[in-house]
Formats: C-alpha cells, sequence, structure tokens
C-alpha cells in the first residue's frame, strides 16, 4: 500500500520530531543539566578560594600590625593599666574634661595576651568631649574604644556627660607568644579548587 504525498509529509514531520525529542532526552539535556552542574560547583570553588585568600590577607595585616605595635605592647597588665592611666592623665589635662574617673572592668586572656577593658566617664563641653575622644581615636598605644555614650548633662546642653569603655592588649606574663603555625598552601590545592590547571 502506497502512502499518498501528504502521509508522507506528515510521517516524516513524526519521525524528525521523534528524533529531536530523543536527541533531547538523551544527549542534549542531560548534557546542559551536567554543564550547569559543572558552572555551579566552579563557581562555588572560586567563591571558596576567595574567601580563603581574604582570611589570609586579613591574617598577614594581623601579623604585620602586631609586628608594628612590638613595643608599644606591654609586658604585663599592671604595667600595661599604668601606661593607660598615663596617657589617660594627660588626654584629660589637654582636652579640659572635668570629673574624671576611671576603672578596670575585666581582663581575659587570649593566646598569649590580655585583653584588659576600661570603663571612663568624664564631664565637659562639646569641644572638650571630641577632643578627649579624638585623642583615645589617635593614640600611640594600641586601644580600642568599644562603646561610647554621650549624654548631655543639664537642660541648656552646653555640658556633655560621656561614657566610654575602651580594651587595650599587654603580652600574658610578659613573654611575645609566637605566631600560630599555619599549614603552607600549595598551589596545586588552589589549581585544583579552582578547576584551574
Amino acid at each position: 500500500m502506497a502512502l499518498s504525498k501528504r502521509e508522507r509529509s506528515i510521517a516524516m514531520v513524526f519521525l524528525i520530531c521523534a528524533a529531536i525529542f530523543t536527541i533531547d532526552r538523551l544527549g542534549l539535556s542531560p548534557y546542559l543539566e551536567r554543564r550547569r552542574a559543572l558552572l555551579d560547583q566552579g563557581d562555588a570553588k572560586i567563591l571558596l578560594v576567595s574567601e580563603q585568600r581574604q582570611v589570609l590577607q586579613r591574617e598577614q595585616a594581623l601579623r604585620r600590625l602586631l609586628k608594628k605595635l612590638g613595643s608599644s605592647v606591654e609586658s604585663n597588665p599592671s604595667a600595661a593599666e599604668g601606661q593607660f592611666l598615663h596617657v589617660l592623665h594627660e588626654w584629660e589635662q589637654q582636652s579640659g574634661v572635668a570629673k574624671p574617673s576611671f576603672a578596670r572592668v575585666h581582663a581575659i586572656e587570649i593566646q598569649g595576651y590580655t585583653h584588659l577593658t576600661f570603663q571612663v566617664s568624664a564631664n565637659g563641653s562639646m569641644g572638650a568631649v571630641a577632643l578627649l575622644l579624638y585623642r583615645v581615636e589617635t593614640a600611640a598605644i594600641p586601644l580600642r574604644v568599644d562603646d561610647l555614650q554621650v549624654t548631655p548633662k543639664n537642660q541648656g546642653g552646653d555640658e556633655l556627660q560621656v561614657q566610654l569603655k575602651v580594651s587595650t592588649l599587654c603580652r600574658t606574663n610578659g613573654v611575645t607568644p609566637p605566631p600560630p603555625e599555619r599549614p603552607p598552601v600549595r598551589t596545586g590545592e588552589v589549581a585544583q579548587a579552582t578547576g584551574v590547571q
């Protein structure tokens, strides 16, 4: 039985559609899914390597900072407290604040260093308080402002009260701790993680 021209055209279109569907199901779709998964995996590894590089850069910056601090980091907590009291007294005289008070809040030992926190409060004009805060922020010794509160002392607002928590570091037992050991990064691991050979 011979097929008409129209039936042959319909059969040809059907066969072409079946072939395209089969090729798509067996070859193209799995290839595209696998390619997408590999690209996502590569992006995740590139992001991981980037994050690890940032951690290494931060570590190097902190090592440089600790090395640069060197002699300004005192060898025991009482020497660090005395150093802080001395500079604080100078700053109070320079800025002109009144009724200064000072207290050590706590001391914590972390990886060979003692982290000392102090509570400082004083009264003064806006200029005096600003100068005191400037001196704290630009100190030659290692200081960090952990908390700061500035409130008006009276209704007119011409006198302010400042309360701040300041922390500093000193070496525990006067010994400079060795830097923690860091495993070397081999170039093969980076190349393997990024997929670049």
